[in-house]
């Protein structure tokens, strides 16, 4: 009687802590209970969006929280299956590609914008990555980083003495730590720094805001730019990117968790029996 009542403890003490950990780990990938693509609010802790949750081919036009700019459908994209750093989908920013994704909220504190792109060997053109402080269909909008991809080069293109070699036919990963408190951003591409320290407010149009209010995939009439695996989060140890960043990356978390509470309970059982045996 007492090994079961001992066994049915440490049961309910595995589930407890299982249940414990699944909940603090489901707000990785939708954090406030956002699901990918749409709009979070910066007090909920973040976003991200891999594509995988949308059918291939499809027209990212007002999807997902995403819209051509000025929330004109001319200037969509499309999910494709050609290339992809989480499978089964990427965006393809392409010709008249200008797709933007707004945020509300995110006004203080550190964050962390992140993701994958890949340029094929055949691209053509200047292709952007554009963050804005401030956006809203049809103006006032507000540049902070704009970042162009021409020539084997990556370049502020508000300072283009800032530029770096890109390799081609891969994923390369970038990010943009944003410290809206001190009004800086840093800018990382495939493990070197672009620039860092420069002002956030004042970063391309001069006189913004200490909010961060859009990003925009712009093509400029280039040839294809594949992005994936889009993520927006604190600068914390929790704002790490997983390869998979998925819906069902949360499952496989649970799986482990599970897993992990059956080894811990045959642990315990173990050693229950070899303290009865002595």
């Amino acid at each position: 009687m007492k090994r079961t009542m001992k066994l049915f403890a440490l049961f309910a003490m595995m589930m407890a802590m299982f249940w414990g950990a699944s909940s603090a780990m489901a707000d990785t990938s939708a954090p406030g209970n956002v699901g990918p693509g749409q709009q979070s609010e910066g007090a909920a802790g973040g976003w991200s969006d891999n594509f995988d949750s949308y059918a291939t081919g499809t027209n990212l036009h007002n999807v997902g929280g995403w819209k051509g700019w000025d929330n004109d459908p001319t200037f969509t994209a499309f999910t494709t299956d050609d290339e992809a750093a989480s499978a089964p989908n990427s965006v393809d920013i392409n010709f008249a590609s200008d797709l933007v994704h707004e945020y509300s909220g995110y006004t203080s504190g550190q964050w962390v914008f992140s993701g994958k792109l890949f340029i094929p060997s055949s691209y053509t053109g200047q292709s952007y990555l554009i963050f804005l402080n401030t956006y809203a269909d049809g103006g006032p909008n507000n540049w902070s980083t704009q970042i162009y991809f021409q020539d084997g080069m990556v370049v502020n293109a508000d300072d283009t003495t800032q530029m770096l070699p890109y390799t081609t036919d891969n994923w390369l990963d970038w990010e943009l730590t944003i410290d809206l408190d001190a009004d800086t951003q840093d800018f990382m591409i495939d493990g070197a720094y672009l620039y860092q320290g420069r002002s956030w407010k004042d970063g391309a149009s001069g006189g913004g805001a200490a909010n961060i209010g859009a990003i925009d995939l712009f093509a400029n009439g280039a040839t294809t730019v594949y992005y994936d695996d889009l993520m927006l989060m604190p600068a914390s140890p929790t704002a790490v990117q997983f390869d998979t960043m998925s819906a069902t990356s949360n499952g496989s978390m649970t799986g482990a968790l599970l897993a992990l509470a059956g080894l811990s309970l045959i642990a315990g059982m173990a050693i229950i029996s070899r303290r009865r045996a002595s």
